[in-house]
């Protein structure tokens, strides 16, 4: 930084490489828990961690559509109408 400074008269923080959800999810809400009420942080922190997480936790961003997207809400909505046990009866609030 300090041969950059020197070089250029200013230094560019680097990005941070995002490659999977969990890493987007990650700079996510470092951004957003600050800025909601501590009520809404903990419901939102429980669903992201209970269930966008494992289910796309570890997804590669390139390889991350739509269509898997729906197909997971899809799966969600179907448990959540038959009354699974554990079911995600909120899915539309994803």
């Amino acid at each position: 930084a300090i041969n950059t400074f020197a070089a250029n008269g200013y230094t560019v923080k680097d990005k941070p490489t995002i490659t999977t959800y969990n890493e987007l999810v990650k700079v996510w809400w470092d951004s957003y828990k600050n800025t909601v009420k501590p009520n809404t942080r903990q419901s939102m922190e429980g669903l992201v961690r209970v269930h966008l997480l494992p289910v796309f936790g570890d997804y590669k961003l390139s390889k991350f559509t739509t269509p898997i997207l729906q197909q997971q809400v899809n799966t969600w909505a179907d448990k959540a109408n038959k009354g699974e046990k554990g079911a995600f009866a909120n899915y539309s609030l994803l």
